[in-house]
């Protein structure tokens, strides 16, 4: 292969020029082979439980739990339940599901065009506090209809949109972003697959158990809960969270020393 290449190079090149091309791009290929066998032997025997890579590693998971810890699924598998428990009837309940839903989608596209204008960080920040603010309004809706109240379930579908739009534009899409840049190259794979696999677990820990918890709390105490789960979730995104826009892996990486 060495002699076509020479070969197909002297015919557009000359002899000389094109031993003296073939050479520098054998010298290159070595150089990134040897570059290559450098970063494998440095990486050999790393753990993301290793103390250097605790800190990336943690925050990743406790990112990844609390996306899954408010409810997001949950909260979508049992909407028209929750709008009925509100006050609407059954009809009124599925026209609102069918508006809320769709939600996501501006809100998914305006955050792929802020997430690197704005930053990660300030849009995780935007989705958690709305969250907050939607489960408390949510929570208070419940409280008031369980104590007579007739009047909460439009306010209870404002809520829970507000909670969507928040998820969307916030958690929906940075946090696989920001995830994906925060582990350094030689244990994102090992620790991206341990996160992912704790929060597929929470998931169905929450959606699963979300009715009977309902039926033994009430839908009040509940949205409490899911407010204190992404009070915890701003708080992780506040302080603990680097911003990663405009730096290179290189430049995360040494962030953790």
């Amino acid at each position: 292969r060495k002699d076509e290449a020479l070969a197909a190079l002297a015919a557009n090149n000359g002899e000389v020029k094109a031993k003296e091309i073939l050479e520098e791009m054998m010298a290159a290929d070595a150089a990134e082979a040897a570059e290559k066998a450098a970063l494998k032997a440095a990486a050999k025997g790393d753990s993301v439980f290793q103390r250097k890579y605790m800190m990336p590693f943690a925050i990743a998971l406790a990112v990844l739990i609390c996306n899954q810890a408010i409810g997001f699924n949950a909260v979508q598998y049992f909407s028209i339940t929750m709008f009925k428990s509100a006050g609407l009837t059954h009809g009124a309940a599925s026209v609102a599901h069918v508006v809320v839903w769709p939600v996501p989608i501006p809100m998914t596209a305006l955050a792929c065009w802020l997430v690197d204008r704005a930053g990660r960080k300030i849009l995780l920040e935007i989705g958690t506090r709305g969250m907050v603010v939607a489960f408390l309004g949510a929570a208070f809706v419940f409280r008031a209809v369980a104590n007579g109240w007739t009047g909460g379930g439009w306010l209870s579908v404002a809520a829970i949109s507000l909670f969507v739009a928040s998820f969307s534009i916030g958690p929906g899409v940075v946090v696989w972003l920001a995830l994906s840049e925060l582990m350094p190259d030689r244990i994102r794979a090992n620790g991206m697959s341990i996160c992912l696999s704790v929060n597929q677990m929470v998931a169905f820990a929450i959606s699963d158990a979300f009715l009977q918890w309902v039926e033994k709390s009430g839908y009040a105490t509940v949205l409490f809960w899911l407010a204190g789960f992404a009070f915890l979730y701003f708080l992780t995104a506040r302080f603990l969270l680097p911003e990663t826009k405009g730096k290179t892996l290189e430049e995360i990486e040494a962030f953790w020393g």
